[in-house]
């Protein structure tokens, strides 16, 4: 039998060719797309990835950047459509105060209220109580 010493290190790996930043920044565009477009769950995008010869650490960290990506930007279309509706509302508000409908001034107010979190639950605040118990004839 013939030893083989390989040296300390890893083994050889593939030489397969990297992608280029812009190539990367591409196939992220295109992972959102496919992941979104056709509701993709996690095992689905790892195969996806696979047939494009990734490996699955690679295929996991495209995963877990593409929907980084997602989150921050449906985050600033959130902010935005709040936004758009607040400006709404206070044009509501305004224009029932003008036609003296105070009824709708005041639902648009409440609803102003809702979509900035002013009308939380009020926190019931319990101070220690204390309860006595009359046995027979004590004097207390």
């Amino acid at each position: 039998m013939e030893q083989t010493n390989r040296g300390v290190g890893r083994p050889a790996g593939t030489f397969k060719k990297k992608m280029n930043p812009t190539e990367i920044e591409q196939f992220m565009l295109d992972s959102i797309n496919v992941i979104l477009d056709r509701h993709m769950g996690y095992t689905d995008y790892i195969e996806y990835c696979k047939t494009q010869g990734m490996s699955k650490n690679q295929a996991n960290k495209y995963w877990n950047d593409a929907w980084k990506h997602v989150r921050h930007r449906f985050q600033i279309d959130r902010d935005m459509m709040i936004t758009k509706h607040l400006k709404k509302y206070w044009d509501i508000h305004d224009e029932s105060l003008k036609n003296k409908d105070y009824n709708t001034a005041r639902q648009s107010l409440n609803d102003i209220g809702k979509m900035l979190g002013l009308n939380e639950a009020e926190r019931v605040q319990v101070e220690g109580t204390s309860i006595k118990f009359k046995f027979g004839n004590t004097n207390d």
